[in-house]
């Protein structure tokens, strides 16, 4: 079995990544542990060539036309050239299977491909994204159906995200036939860092990218705003986005940027590293798709508050293993002085996080149930 992994960014390029790229590679260098031959295929550049590979893992870069939403023209020439490179790599290494996030250019082209050539196609799903598009776009949304009912298996990192699909689908006023579905996510691996805060203030931090939908960062800068003055607690903003400019002058606006700091997104040993020594992880969002962060975090056995929304909600189990809170600023506020307050119990759930964690996310267990759908699926076929 040979199984290919598409990722336009790859998490060893000098460019910023997110959870899906990260899940992704990692997905694929389980994989290739176990003997399956992996092609990790991205549009960008190796910044090194320090991955985790052996004869199993095998590394491709497919050319990208920057300006493609231009017109027409650099449509043409960028689909042309993704589909040529696809079709030539798929044919050389004889893929059985393609799996793919839910990018609308590359999903059309493997998918063009697969009437020709003999492989199957796994879309992962991990976010709402396709339905923020879907919203603006009634072609996006054309498009965005056209690869869900087309693809031979959708994985939904959640069942609880599957939910939040169909009641997406609902507001849209439409409705998909999927041909097979693949519940979890590949997780975690283990690494060696474990939970050691320092530091004389109380040290929280969120991880998240600065958007103007879905993640909450000023729901959180005006909780802490509402509190700091009687507690010491300092708060650090981990990412980059297009929300950012506007999170600093809150901070600024409050006056209250001193127990404020943003730094931009750090390589994964650098993040574990940086979470090990917080006190906690701190998540407000409006919704999500799992939150690989949150998952990251209770690896190394940092206690998480987050908003008590879906899926998160099913991860963790309040004052348990975690803390959760609805998203209401008065709520938020509380709950923060709270977790300060009894930050003698943070021990216990630190424990429980990495027990849970141990269950449920670790790569080295989570990857067997992919290899069983893939063999599933080719065998099907």
């Amino acid at each position: 079995m040979t199984v290919l992994f598409f990722s336009r960014k790859s998490i060893f390029s000098r460019k910023t990544f997110g959870g899906a790229e990260s899940s992704i590679y990692l997905l694929a260098q389980e994989l290739s542990k176990r003997r399956i031959n992996v092609l990790y295929v991205t549009n960008e550049k190796l910044s090194n060539n320090n991955f985790d590979h052996n004869e199993y893992f095998n590394y491709c870069k497919i050319p990208y036309i920057k300006g493609r939403e231009r017109n027409f023209l650099f449509r043409w020439i960028s689909d042309f050239i993704f589909s040529f490179f696809a079709g030539i790599i798929i044919t050389k290494y004889k893929v059985n299977i393609v799996y793919n996030s839910y990018d609308i250019q590359s999903n059309l082209s493997f998918l063009m491909l697969s009437k020709f050539l003999n492989f199957k196609i796994v879309l992962r799903m991990a976010g709402l994204k396709w339905y923020e598009e879907s919203l603006k776009s009634s072609k996006k949304k054309k498009l965005y159906l056209k690869i869900f009912n087309s693809v031979d298996c959708v994985n939904f990192i959640h069942e609880e995200l599957f939910k939040l699909f169909n009641e997406s689908l609902n507001s849209l006023e439409t409705k998909v036939a999927l041909n097979d579905i693949l519940f979890g996510d590949i997780g975690v691996e283990e690494n060696p860092y474990k939970y050691s805060p320092t530091g004389k203030d109380f040290n929280i931090t969120m991880v998240s990218r600065f958007s103007k939908y879905q993640k909450r960062q000023d729901l959180l800068i005006y909780s802490v705003a509402k509190i700091i003055k009687d507690n010491p607690i300092h708060l650090t903003l981990v990412g980059e986005g297009s929300n950012k400019d506007k999170l600093i002058e809150l901070t600024q606006k409050l006056k209250i940027q001193d127990k404020i700091n943003f730094i931009p997104f750090l390589e994964q040993n650098k993040l574990w590293e940086f979470l090990s020594s917080q006190d906690l992880l701190v998540h407000c969002c409006d919704y999500e798709g799992l939150g690989k962060v949150i998952i990251e975090a209770m690896s190394i056995g940092v206690p998480v508050l987050a908003s008590d929304v879906t899926p998160l909600n099913s991860l963790i189990k309040d004052e348990e293993n975690g803390f959760l809170v609805k998203n209401e600023l008065d709520l938020w506020a509380k709950k923060l002085e709270y977790v300060f307050l009894h930050s003698d119990q943070l021990k216990i759930v630190s424990s429980k996080a990495l027990e849970y964690f141990r269950e449920n996310y670790s790569s080295k267990v989570n990857v067997i149930q992919f290899e069983e759908k893939f063999r599933t699926i080719i065998t099907d076929a």
